[in-house]
């Protein structure tokens, strides 16, 4: 019996497995802190918090999918945020500080690389705050200690003061001497979970309400926080290092102990904030943040 070409093409492709896409490994939400890891040149330093209170510039996150860093699924529409350095899970209150909105989100990834953000929105909790597609915000986060030691004790997590280990891909490497940056020309994020350590994970979170409140709105300028020193000389001596930038040092005191900030600035918009922090950055201050006051 002969077959014809088309026949024959038949059989071979009846032969053939269509093949899926594979789908996206379940959710599995775990705590974890993280090993220090660096990004855009900068060093991270994660660690658990739960009296923290800051402010900085916002940005909306790219839309993605797959899992998180702490094992949950990405989801734009989530009220969800991605910090560089806080314990994952945790509750923030992020407030846009031009306008007043007040949202909660759940921080569940790291992030943004770039070094002059604070936080990373998702498209939804970004929309709900006042941020437009491209540009950041300036605003204040202040996470729910209560509600972030439940978190912690409902996955299990380490006890206070024990690092986890990275989910995975973070790169070990001896840090540059104070001073002086990496050699490394691109910064190593921590890459999302592929498979997740079996740390007390539960099979999912309840999704937060999409919700936004109404506060006082507190508008503030820009600077560049450049080091916080114990005593004035290091503080002057750092101010010294600064060129290209308008550099004052502020006394400041601390619930423990009195100190002395160095800060550059004020800068009149989030584009000369960030040239100001680059300038800050170049004569080797790594660790310099954008703040607003």
């Amino acid at each position: 019996m002969r077959f014809g070409p088309a026949l024959s093409v038949a059989l071979l492709c009846a032969g053939c497995s269509h093949r899926l896409p594979p789908s996206a490994p379940p959710a599995a939400p775990h705590y974890i802190i993280g090993a220090a890891y660096q990004a855009d040149g900068t060093w991270h330093y994660p660690q658990e918090q739960f009296e923290y209170d800051a402010t900085g510039l916002a940005e909306r996150l790219p839309d993605r999918s797959g899992l998180s860093t702490d094992g949950e699924l990405v989801d734009p529409l989530a009220m969800a945020g991605a910090h560089p350095t806080l314990q994952l899970p945790a509750i923030v209150d992020v407030t846009n500080l031009d306008n007043g909105r007040q949202i909660r989100i759940r921080l569940t990834d790291r992030g943004p690389a770039n070094p002059g953000r604070l936080i990373g929105l998702t498209r939804r909790a970004a929309d709900l705050l006042g941020l437009s597609d491209t540009g950041a915000i300036p605003v204040r986060v202040v996470l729910d200690s209560a509600a972030s030691q439940a978190l912690r004790d409902r996955l299990g997590g380490a006890p206070k003061g024990i690092t986890a280990a990275p989910v995975t891909g973070v790169s070990a490497e001896s840090l540059p001497p104070p001073g002086k940056t990496s050699s490394r020309v691109a910064g190593v994020m921590p890459q999302r979970p592929e498979s997740l350590p079996d740390t007390g994970s539960a099979a999912a979170l309840d999704p937060l309400p999409q919700t936004v409140q109404a506060v006082a709105a507190q508008p503030g300028r820009l600077w560049v926080r450049a080091g916080r020193f114990t005593l004035s000389r290091y503080a002057d001596a750092q101010k010294n290092k600064l060129f290209g930038v308008d550099v004052r040092v502020q006394r400041e005191n601390g619930q423990r102990q009195s100190g002395y900030v160095v800060m550059a600035g004020p800068f009149a918009s989030v584009a000369a904030a960030d040239a100001g922090l680059d300038l800050v950055r170049h004569a080797g201050v790594t660790d310099a943040t954008i703040v607003v006051e």
